[in-house]
């Protein structure tokens, strides 16, 4: 039993859980193995619901939506504030990024079952 205080996020359970059980594996997540080398992870969450997907990172939440659409709100302890998406474009290049790759890698193959 532990608490990990690291932003984390879903896509971080798999390579943890692998991590864990002290597996070997080529590794095809985004996510990471937060126990790894605590205080050294990327400090972002990727987010996603069924239409929308966001990047949680340095205190910022980057989310878009379909048909081009973006929000960016501002996240703290007494909750989150919509701001101008504009406020940081270099968040919503890198949501944007990271979302495509995944896409393009997804589309290319890259994600089938590994098979040795």
């Amino acid at each position: 039993p532990g608490v990990i205080s690291e932003l984390t996020s879903q896509v971080d359970y798999a390579p943890t859980l692998l991590g864990l059980m002290n597996w070997s594996y080529p590794s095809r997540f985004f996510g990471q193995d937060v126990l790894a080398d605590i205080g050294s992870t990327d400090n972002r969450a990727f987010i996603g619901t069924y239409q929308k997907v966001g990047l949680l990172q340095e205190g910022h939440l980057s989310v878009l939506s379909p048909v081009r659409h973006t929000d960016l709100y501002r996240v703290g302890p007494g909750g989150e504030i919509k701001i101008d998406p504009d406020a940081d474009p270099e968040l919503l290049r890198d949501t944007i990024a990271f979302y495509q790759m995944a896409s393009s890698l997804y589309q290319q193959g890259v994600f089938k079952a590994y098979a040795p």
